[in-house]
């Protein structure tokens, strides 16, 4: 009777524990979270796992569970748990902790800011495969806390891995449209004449707009005229006409850097005549704009 007495009471505790811890897991999964986004995710995964073992029956680790999730509530700092905290088959040490290095490194490394979920389940899992471990006869929780643990630290580190760099784009090169071609203007003169007359004008004009338009314009003008007369006097004459239009040039904008002055008289005809031949043609002075 005495040892009934004994069982009753110990199964009357053992259920009276279980029901404060699942009143107890209860509050803490209600809990509003003040730490960060990784210390918040903890709080969520401390507390689930806290209430399976519960429902399960194992009042020890659900309550350990849930003074985590507490802890992880309140903003406080909350590390994996050490190798050292549990009665581990020797032959799981070395993998546990391998694992658990490759936690806190990723930890370490930022997956607590940059992948705040992950890193939270990784560690939670981490906890539980430890815990399954210990107890050492469920293979399929252990095996279900290990590849959770895994699955959360791939996706962690992944999150740490820096983004490619965007290659970047080849520095375009300025297109140079090729300069103008050059261009000549012709103007006329009467016979023994260095005036200009309207078509005369107006041809100057077009050659001084074709200058204006170019950035780096450079001007040539020759003088000629036709055989009628001297050679000699030719040349003069041809030397005056080329004056002409160079004073007129400078007067619409020309720089007189930019000019170059030349006369043949005669001696370049456009139209090719007997010696003492009155011919139009021949009686200009040339004007070519270039670049």
């Amino acid at each position: 009777m005495r040892h009934l007495k004994i069982l009753l009471a110990s199964v009357v505790g053992v259920w009276l524990l279980a029901a404060c811890t699942a009143i107890d897991i209860d509050k803490t999964r209600g809990l509003s979270s003040k730490g960060t986004a990784f210390q918040k995710a903890l709080h969520v995964e401390y507390a689930q796992i806290a209430f399976g073992e519960d429902d399960e029956g194992d009042p020890k680790n659900a309550v350990f569970f849930d003074k985590k999730a507490q802890a992880a509530a309140q903003g406080k700092g909350v590390q994996p748990q050490a190798i050292k905290a549990r009665n581990l088959p020797g032959n799981k040490v070395g993998e546990l902790k391998t694992a658990r290095t490759k936690l806190l490194a990723a930890l370490d490394s930022g997956a607590r800011e940059k992948a705040p979920k992950h890193a939270a389940r990784a560690q939670v899992m981490f906890d539980c495969w430890m815990e399954e471990q210990e107890e050492d006869f469920q293979p399929k929780d252990i095996a279900r806390c290990r590849s959770a643990f895994e699955e959360a630290l791939a996706a962690a580190e992944q999150a740490l891995v820096p983004a490619p760099m965007a290659a970047k784009p080849a520095p375009k090169k300025k297109v140079v449209p090729p300069p103008p071609p050059p261009r000549d203007y012709v103007v006329y003169f009467d016979t023994d004449s260095t005036e200009f007359d309207a078509a005369a004008e107006a041809v100057i004009k077009k050659a001084v707009a074709d200058y204006k338009s170019r950035k780096k314009a450079k001007v040539a003008v020759v003088g000629h005229t036709d055989t009628v007369g001297k050679n000699d006097y030719n040349k003069t004459l041809s030397d005056k006409r080329a004056d002409a239009v160079v004073i007129r040039l400078v007067r619409m904008g020309v720089s007189g850097k930019k000019l170059k002055k030349d006369r043949f008289g005669e001696k370049s005809p456009a139209v090719a005549t007997g010696d003492d031949k009155d011919e139009r043609k021949n009686r200009r002075v040339n004007i070519r704009i270039s670049n």
